[in-house]
């Protein structure tokens, strides 16, 4: 995804993180966000908001793209 964002232009805006479910901090980091089983797809703002989640299953390219523009916009303002 890291990829996807770069090449949209939006590295600069949108903020890629990965946690690690497996530690004792991604576990406390993944219980905040109801991360149990599955580990889904979360685009967070900087506000700490959910703009969007997907559980189970990887969104395609053309279902992220809106979602990242439209959080590299509110960063901006």
């Amino acid at each position: 995804m890291s990829v996807l964002i770069e090449k949209m232009g939006l590295s600069e805006k949108v903020l890629m993180r990965f946690v690690d479910v497996e530690t004792i901090d991604g576990r406390a980091e993944g219980a905040f966000y109801d991360v149990y089983d599955a580990v889904p797809v979360t685009i967070i703002r900087n506000d700490g908001r959910d703009v969007r989640r997907w559980e189970g299953v990887m969104p395609r390219t053309d279902e992220l793209k809106p979602h990242f523009e439209s959080v590299a916009r509110a960063s901006a303002d």
